[in-house]
C-alpha cells in the first residue's frame, strides 16, 4: 500500500512537471514566437503606416494580392482534395493553412501586412469582397464585425 502512494505522487508530480511544461510551451508558441518571427522579418514587410505612408502601403497591396488568391485556391483545393481522395492529411494541412494568418495578430502593427502580419495576405480576397471604396475601408469595416462586443 505504501508503494502505491508513493508512485501515485511520482505520477502527481510528472503531470504537475508535464502541465507546466504544456503551458510554458504553449505561451512561448502562442505569444513569444510570433513576436520574435515578427522582429525578424519586418524588415522584408515593413510597416508602411508608421509615416503614414497611404500610396506605397496600397502598392504593396497591389503587389501582394495575386498571391492572396493563389494561396487562398490552393488551400481551398487542398482540402476539397482530401475530401474526395478520403486523404484526411491533405484536409488537414489546408485547414492548419487556412488557420496560419490568425497568428500574425500576436504581432500587430499599424499596417496590416507588415512582418508576420504578410500571413493574413491569403485573406486578401476575402477583404476585396467587403464594402469600401479602398483597401484600407474595406479592412476597417472588417475589423468594425470582427470586433462587436456583446
Amino acid at each position: 500500500m505504501i508503494v502505491m502512494k508513493i508512485k501515485n505522487k511520482y505520477l502527481m508530480i510528472l503531470s504537475i512537471v508535464l502541465s507546466l511544461l504544456f503551458s510554458i510551451a504553449l505561451f512561448i508558441s502562442t505569444i513569444v514566437l510570433p513576436l520574435t518571427i515578427n522582429k525578424l522579418i519586418i524588415n522584408l514587410f515593413p510597416d508602411y503606416m508608421i509615416h503614414f505612408n497611404w500610396e506605397e502601403a496600397l502598392r504593396f497591396v497591389n503587389t501582394i494580392r495575386p498571391l492572396g488568391y493563389i494561396s487562398l485556391i490552393i488551400i481551398i483545393a487542398l482540402i476539397i482534395l482530401g475530401f474526395l481522395l478520403r486523404k484526411w492529411k491533405f484536409s488537414f494541412l489546408g485547414s492548419i493553412m487556412l488557420y496560419l494568418p490568425t497568428f500574425s495578430y500576436f504581432a500587430s502593427s499599424m499596417f496590416i501586412l507588415a512582418g508576420i502580419g504578410v500571413l493574413r495576405t491569403l485573406w486578401i480576397p476575402i477583404i476585396d469582397l467587403s464594402p469600401g471604396a479602398t483597401f484600407f475601408e474595406k479592412y476597417t469595416i472588417q475589423n468594425t464585425f470582427l470586433n462587436w462586443e456583446i
